[in-house]
């Protein structure tokens, strides 16, 4: 119990030192920009534009991605008792996935920032409000991991009531 612990920590001081490195990242410096502007319309307008920004830079790795994936189907189809098909088919599904990139994937990031250190990530919850009264989804449960930080949600919520 008490090594679990310790790794626990360890894990918790490792986030702390690598969280301000994350917040610079531009992607998420543009993104937290865009959700500070205090015009309601300029600020769903420029979350819609970031978001079809992203979509378009990513368009072509996507598809070469999708590619690999129909091929390594194909294949599969073709032999599917062969289990060494299969897994590489399974592998293109995985880095299709990987390369992917929404704003469900920035929050989370923020949401793991905020888990890191509250005192100095305090104004991510009112944005997340905000974003939510502006009609933008929040994803709560992470659905990859299928996890949530409870601290996250129960802030977000107190200023949602606000």
């Amino acid at each position: 119990m008490k090594q679990r612990q310790n790794q626990i920590q360890q894990e918790k001081e490792y986030r702390a030192s690598v969280a301000d490195n994350v917040m610079r990242l531009p992607i998420l410096a543009d993104f937290i920009q865009l959700l500070k502007e205090k015009h309601c319309l300029k600020r769903k307008i420029g979350i819609v534009q970031f978001q079809l920004s992203m979509n378009k830079k990513l368009r072509p790795t996507l598809e070469k991605a999708a590619k690999k994936v129909d091929d390594a189907f194909d294949a599969f189809q073709q032999q599917p008792e062969n289990l060494e098909l299969k897994q590489m088919y399974y592998c293109a599904k995985g880095e299709h996935m990987d390369q992917m990139l929404g704003l469900e994937h920035l929050w989370r990031e923020l949401s793991h920032m905020f888990a890191t250190d509250p005192s100095t990530n305090g104004d991510l919850p009112m944005l997340v409000a905000q974003h939510l009264v502006d009609g933008f989804p929040l994803e709560i449960l992470d659905g990859e991991v299928a996890m949530f930080h409870k601290l996250w949600v129960e802030t977000v919520l107190l200023e949602l009531n606000k």
